[in-house]
C-alpha cells in the first residue's frame, strides 16, 4: 500500500521538468477538488474527493518533507 503510493508519486513527480511545475500541479488539483467539495454532492461522491484531497495533500507535504502531519494507514 504505501509502496504503491511512493510510486505514484513518482509518477507525478516525472511528469514534470521543474519543481514551479510540480507544486502548481498540485495547488490547481488541490483548488479543483475545494471548488466541487462547496457544492452539493452525492455523499459517496464527497468521500471520494475528500479521500482524493488528501492524498493530494500528502504528496504535496511529502515533497516538503512534512509527512509526519498525514498518514493514511
Amino acid at each position: 500500500h504505501k509502496a504503491i503510493r511512493r510510486q505514484r508519486q513518482m509518477c507525478i513527480r516525472d511528469r514534470f521538468s521543474n519543481e514551479e511545475e510540480l507544486i502548481n500541479w498540485y495547488l490547481e488539483q488541490l483548488y479543483q477538488i475545494e471548488l466541487e467539495l462547496e457544492g452539493k454532492l452525492n455523499p459517496n461522491y464527497r468521500h471520494y474527493l475528500e479521500k482524493k484531497h488528501t492524498c493530494l495533500y500528502i504528496g504535496l507535504a511529502s515533497f516538503y518533507g512534512l509527512t509526519s502531519y498525514y498518514s493514511m494507514d
